[in-house]
């Protein structure tokens, strides 16, 4: 009995050895993101030995297609822990970052893949030894799948118009959902308004809400049908909520009426007018490929549509920030700037950093 069982755990372990020997090895480092479908995601120490005390480590899978999701099997767990308050902790999180939801700790061989809400299809991972011990690490294999097809979220409401919809403090504003679409022989199950308001309404396909402040709210519906189906589209309904006017009484002083007496009073809400404030919301669509031919300029039109013709700034403290996702092999042979309608040119990055990478850079394409 004994030699058979030692048969089986070496046949098991030369089918470990051979599969994470063609797959590509994802040894656990900070702050990478890997979009993959294929691998095999191991501790520090890789195949050839053990992680080591003190770690503390961040990765994040996600999955090559959109609308995929990620799956991670353990197939070997040896994480130390001496005692229940000084353990080594593989811990892993429903998304592509540490701030979604909490998933628990590996401990052994288990499956974890993306949940019908997380519409990044990513899992994310983030071990932490403490200073004294170290252990074998783990093993997972890397995969992707189609998990289903996703209802598609679609709402209107009372009032409506063209957005954005403007309401009046506290007016109530009526939700549809019920044109929203659902894939053959699938029924909606769940309904979940989110009004940008810190509330959320799960209540059915036709809600009604009302805000107590002024302001821009991008209201979203999402769905999940009978088969754990999570929609992944925006509603994007774009409510505006008007602030209360400081009316300005317009009459003569001293003036005296008698009972009964009719007294007209000019209000204007615009001698005093009261405002509020927000970021412009707009869609820039997908990323586009930059060629790398040196001494050669690219430029890429994207249509901004979050301010109205003519509107410029005219203090250089209005511009808050520029955010650039950008995917590019060496660093250092990069230069970008920025353009303004009068001839101003401003350098954002000029050739340094070597050769650091941005993003998930290919070094071979």
């Amino acid at each position: 009995m004994n030699l058979i069982k030692k048969k089986i755990a070496l046949l098991f372990t030369l089918f470990l050895v051979n599969v994470f020997a063609q797959a590509q090895e994802y040894p656990i480092s900070n702050g990478e993101t890997i979009v993959t479908c294929e691998g095999a995601f191991l501790d520090s120490g890789s195949q050839a030995g053990d992680y080591q005390p003190g770690e503390n480590y961040t990765m994040t899978f996600c999955p090559e297609n959109e609308g995929d999701v990620v799956y991670v099997q353990f197939l070997t767990v040896d994480i130390s822990c001496p005692n229940n308050n000084n353990c080594d902790q593989l811990m892993v999180y429903d998304g592509d970052n540490t701030g979604a939801n909490q998933m628990g700790a590996v401990n052994g061989a288990v499956t974890y893949t993306a949940s019908p809400l997380n519409t990044t299809g990513c899992l994310t991972f983030q071990f932490t030894s403490n200073g004294n011990n170290e252990g074998a690490g783990w093993s997972a294999t890397i995969t992707c799948d189609t998990p289903c097809d996703r209802p598609i979220a679609n709402a209107t409401t009372s009032p409506g118009g063209e957005m954005p919809i403007k309401v009046c403090l506290d007016e109530v504003i009526n939700f549809d959902g019920t044109t929203s679409t659902v894939a053959d022989g699938q029924v909606m199950s769940e309904w979940l308004w989110d009004f940008r308001d810190g509330t959320t309404d799960n209540s059915g396909s036709v809600v009604s809400h009302s805000y107590s402040e002024p302001g821009e709210y991008i209201v979203q519906l999402y769905l999940i049908d009978d088969n754990e189906c999570a929609s992944t589209n925006r509603t994007d309904i774009q409510i505006w909520v008007t602030t209360e006017p400081n009316w300005l009484l317009d009459f003569p002083l001293g003036l005296t009426t008698c009972l009964g007496d009719t007294l007209c009073l000019n209000l204007d809400p615009d001698t005093l007018p009261v405002t509020w404030d927000a970021q412009p919301t707009t869609d820039l669509g997908g990323g586009v490929l930059v060629p790398d031919i040196v001494g050669e300029c690219f430029e890429s039109e994207i249509e901004f549509n979050g301010f109205a013709p003519g509107q410029t700034l005219n203090n250089i403290d209005d511009l808050l920030d520029i955010y650039v996702n950008f995917e590019h092999s060496f660093m250092g042979d990069l230069l970008i700037q920025i353009i303004c309608p009068d001839g101003t040119t401003v350098n954002l990055h000029e050739q340094g950093g070597g050769g650091t990478n941005l993003g998930i850079a290919n070094q071979l394409d």
